[in-house]
């Protein structure tokens, strides 16, 4: 009878680790194919939301690039005003010449000036961008907390090339992104290169050509030689001295709107511009 309680007990013990070894080994492979789903999920969710800013960065690539290339022509080929500008209550312009001086951009400072635009405006873009389609998401479609709010981007620096060719400009950009969803990350940096056709090189050479030639007269303008151009110019003369010069190249549109070029000449008031 002790020989059969024992071997009771002995039958009962192994039973229970039986079971709580099966439990153990259930439980584990349970947990780790939860977690393997878990992070298929997420690694899903990372790449929807890395193609969302990916396009993000895309879009607005292209929309301040074209903005920038509007500015710069609305300032002569520069970012801003600079300098001795012409002041006037309606509009400011750009003195490209002055007094006889040439002051205008060259094809390198105006590349310059359209990579400092990007690169001040672009983050902005982005996060405004970002953050409408997120307030535009439905939460009975997806939980929003989950997948905007878990969702980070750590942001390096822009750095952004731009190149002025024949009828376009090229921008380059590249931005480190780590994209973060729960424990997933994936890196970004480089961006398609967006060409903008818009023939801004001839624009820039035409007036640099003609403000040369308003250095060797200042007050002649050779009308054949404008008309020659294939632009629509328009000359305003304000006090006396002071030219305006709006030239508009119709076969170069940005965003519905044309390539404008505006800026001033300043000149001895002895002279008649004819």
């Amino acid at each position: 009878m002790k020989k059969r309680g024992q071997v009771t007990i002995f039958m009962i013990l192994g039973i229970f680790v039986l079971i709580t070894v099966f439990s153990f080994v259930f439980l584990n492979n349970y947990t780790k194919t939860k977690q393997l789903e878990q992070d298929v999920t997420d690694g899903l969710e990372l790449n929807l939301n890395s193609e969302r800013v990916n396009n993000a960065v895309t879009w607005c690539i292209n929309d301040i690039g074209g903005k920038a290339i509007l500015n710069l022509g609305a300032y002569g080929g520069k970012q801003e005003l600079v300098g001795n500008f012409f002041d006037e209550e309606l509009f400011d312009a750009n003195y490209l010449y002055y007094f006889g001086e040439k002051q205008t951009s060259s094809i390198e400072e105006m590349e310059d000036s359209l990579s400092i635009m990007m690169e001040e405006h672009l983050e902005d873009c982005v996060d405004k961008l970002t953050k409408k389609e997120s307030i535009n998401v439905e939460e009975n479609i997806v939980n929003h907390d989950l997948i905007f709010e878990s969702f980070q981007v750590d942001k390096g620096k822009i750095n952004t090339s731009t190149e002025i060719i024949d009828e376009a400009v090229m921008f380059t950009v590249n931005w480190p992104l780590k994209l973060k969803f729960r424990d997933q990350e994936k890196e970004i940096s480089n961006f398609p290169t967006k060409k903008i056709e818009v023939d801004l090189n001839r624009t820039a050479n035409f007036v640099e050509d003609f403000v040369e030639r308003l250095q060797v007269n200042p007050y002649f303008i050779d009308v054949v030689y404008l008309l020659k151009q294939n632009y629509t110019i328009d000359l305003t003369m304000l006090n006396n001295d002071t030219y305006v010069f709006l030239i508009t190249d119709n076969n170069s549109i940005i965003n519905h709107e044309p390539l404008k070029f505006l800026w001033a000449a300043k000149l001895n008031n002895t002279g008649v511009l004819i």
